[in-house]
């Protein structure tokens, strides 16, 4: 009798263990889990700012050059591609009036952007070009420190 006695007591024993190894397990791969979505979520920020930079810089190219309908061209990829950004995402940070507010500055001056390129106005497209850019910088600086 204090064989089986001992034997279970074992046999429960290894069980909790092995259990308690599970869940330190499991734990450890939900972490991995939740930091991979969290690169993974980074990184795509990363590729959407990369490519509304290089839009913008494509932008001040052509506008240096006077070449508007390049510059119409690449603030419509840029409008595009804020519009799909912003429906992708979905954080509590988005929904912040701050955020929305530099984001409704960002799509109000890439459309006054195309519409002075479209209008053939290399100074209003400046102007709105310099509005679109300050839109970034305010935005970002936002995203750096949230409480202001």
């Amino acid at each position: 009798m204090k064989r089986f006695a001992w034997l279970l007591t074992l046999a429960l024993t290894v069980t909790a263990v092995a259990v308690v190894a599970a869940d330190k397990e499991k734990k450890k791969s939900t972490d991995k889990t939740k930091e991979s979505e969290a690169t993974q979520k980074e990184a795509d920020s990363d590729r959407w700012m990369h490519v509304k930079l290089d839009a913008a810089q494509h932008i001040f190219a052509d506008l240096t050059h006077g070449d508007l309908e390049a510059v119409r061209k690449q603030a419509q990829k840029m409008l595009v591609v804020n519009i799909l950004e912003n429906w992708l995402k979905s954080n509590e940070f988005t929904k912040k009036s701050a955020y929305q507010g530099q984001l409704n500055a960002f799509e109000f001056a890439n459309k006054e952007l195309i519409r002075q390129a479209e209008d053939d106005n290399l100074d209003g497209a400046l102007d709105a070009w310099v509005k679109l850019s300050r839109s970034c910088v305010e935005c970002h600086k936002l995203i750096r420190d949230p409480s202001k």
